[in-house]
């Protein structure tokens, strides 16, 4: 992945994720990432409160949650929804990279990129922030992404950034 490439943010127009536009812009890291251990958690089960299925939205915020006692894995980084629900955890191999820099402090905003099937694996995540330094380019080469140069905006026709025609910005 090259410098100037940005997430696929299409059809995410008016969701949680498009506060992180700007960010993208100023070349802030990122990655996207699956989401394990779903089949173990509320994903794709009923809320007792609303009978509805736990299945996120695309670009819904998630939180990351630093779980160092767990028994598996002391890097373990849990993924919640709406507080209430936790959905699985990021990947063994990436949390070994995001956990020593969401431990120092590091910031990491995360969001549904793929809301899946409601089948194990089938969720993915967009992770933004500096903590995303030590996995930006390495994981994200299989999420789309559109090549960015010059002066910059975001296309509200395709959700994706594109490049600004003269005169405009």
């Amino acid at each position: 992945m090259t410098d100037e490439a940005y997430p696929d943010l299409t059809g995410l127009d008016g969701t949680d994720v498009m506060v992180e536009a700007p960010a993208l812009l100023a070349a802030e890291p990122w990655f996207a990432s699956e989401i394990a251990g779903l089949q173990f958690y509320d994903y794709g089960k009923l809320d007792e409160l609303t009978g509805e299925r736990v299945l996120p939205l695309p670009g819904d915020r998630l939180h990351l949650v630093r779980e160092p006692a767990n028994p598996h894995n002391e890097n373990a980084v849990q993924v919640w929804w709406r507080n209430s629900h936790m959905l699985g955890h990021l990947p063994r191999y990436t949390a070994l990279r995001i956990a020593p820099l969401l431990d120092a402090g590091a910031a990491a905003r995360a969001y549904v990129h793929h809301p899946g099937d409601g089948e194990a694996w089938s969720l993915r995540a967009l992770v933004v922030g500096p903590a995303a330094e030590t996995i930006h380019g390495r994981l994200s080469s299989t999420l789309p992404t559109q090549r960015c140069v010059g002066r910059m905006r975001r296309s509200s026709a395709t959700g994706c950034f594109g490049t600004a025609p003269s005169g405009t910005g």
